[in-house]
């Protein structure tokens, strides 16, 4: 692959994560050069060169020991990823897409007071992959009912697996001191929508039923469903634990930011590029509503596919209305280039007779 980093004489290269495997790219979040075309969650990492390996080392004969055993050291740690990634050189045209499976360039969200979570992330969901024992949390979903949480459909499976893991209530999933009470849930069925065709983004939804129902609380709540096309406001609110920056570290603490709107036709014009691998037929304005800063640094990001776009009234009987499912993106934040988000009212008939059928 690609140079995308130099060290002395160390060259790191643009690789599959699965092509990296001396890497521990759950726990070291490398920088993305890229993604996989035919897999929106394969990354394409910057890669460090294998260690070489050590030599064997004799120890001196001893009368003792008239042949000593030979004692191979242990394979050094992989070296660090670096810490201010380097994009690689661009061999590609301008126009060419990425895909950001999708909080970026978002700010932290702590809690001065615990009432402000309550009202705020007690729908976000993590989306886990692999064994109980190593859970690698890619994702993001929305609670929307006591078993279900709606996320994407390209989340439904991963480098690291199928999506197994449900965790409710979080806020920092590397810390149990920020007044959460998280819950693990077992995946027991995926649901991806029928017209889901990858590579393409249309249809980009699944759902995910839990292997048994959530008690809600005040840490714990499901999102209400946005019903029509038209949407209640100018603005909407993103969350998610993804990536601070295309080539940054994902965040262990839940970010938040609010984005306006982008309007159909002018998302069109934005995003429709031609020769998509992702969207052939242009943005479908039925199907998907954009949104992002369109002068840049507002937008979601790697590691927040699956998650909310939400409108929030507090007015209403229902405080947190789900709009969106985070879907795809042209790497993150830049400008011009919001993201793309899979329209939620024009599934509601699809949900409905998976999450409520009709009783018979």
């Amino acid at each position: 692959g690609e140079e995308c980093k130099r060290e002395g004489e160390q060259v790191w290269n643009c690789k599959a994560a699965s092509e990296c495997r001396h890497l521990d790219v759950k726990r070291r979040q490398p920088a993305i050069c890229s993604f996989d075309d035919q897999d929106p969650l394969m990354p394409i990492i910057c890669c460090p060169p294998l260690p070489p390996a050590p030599a064997p080392q004799v120890p001196s004969p001893t009368v003792d020991s008239p042949r000593a055993p030979v004692v191979l050291l242990p394979r050094p740690n992989p070296p660090p990823p670096p810490t201010q990634a380097t994009p690689p050189p661009s061999t590609t045209p301008p126009n060419r897409e990425r895909f950001s499976p999708k909080v970026a360039v978002l700010r932290e969200y702590y809690l001065p007071a615990i009432q402000e979570y309550f009202f705020v992330e007690y729908l976000q969901t993590l989306i886990g992959y692999g064994p109980q024992e190593d859970k690698a949390w890619l994702c993001g979903g929305t609670l929307i009912s006591d078993r279900y949480v709606l996320s994407a459909a390209h989340c439904s499976s991963s480098y690291s697996g199928d999506a197994r893991w449900a965790r409710l209530g979080e806020l920092d999933h590397t810390s149990d001191a920020d007044q959460a009470r998280p819950e693990d849930f077992e995946i027991s069925a995926r649901y991806d929508h029928p017209d889901y065709k990858p590579p393409a983004v249309y249809n980009d939804i699944s759902l995910y039923k839990l292997d048994r129902g959530v008690v809600f609380s005040d840490y714990i709540k499901p999102a209400c469903l946005h019903p029509y096309k038209e949407l209640p406001g100018s603005k909407a609110v993103v969350t998610g634990w993804g990536r601070t920056s295309f080539v940054g570290a994902t965040s262990d603490h839940l970010l938040e930011v609010e984005i306006p709107i982008v309007e159909g036709e002018h998302c069109k014009m934005l995003m429709g590029v031609k020769n998509s691998t992702k969207v052939p037929n242009g943005i479908d304005t039925d199907t998907m509503v954009c949104a992002g800063d369109l002068a840049g640094g507002k937008d979601t990001c790697t590691g927040d596919s699956g998650g909310p776009l939400i409108f929030e009234d507090l007015n209403a009987d229902c405080l947190k209305f789900l709009i969106g499912v985070t879907s795809y993106g042209r790497q993150c934040a830049l400008p011009n280039s919001p993201g793309v988000y899979t329209r939620v009212s024009h599934y509601i008939a699809w949900i409905e007779s998976i999450v409520w059928p009709p009783a018979t």
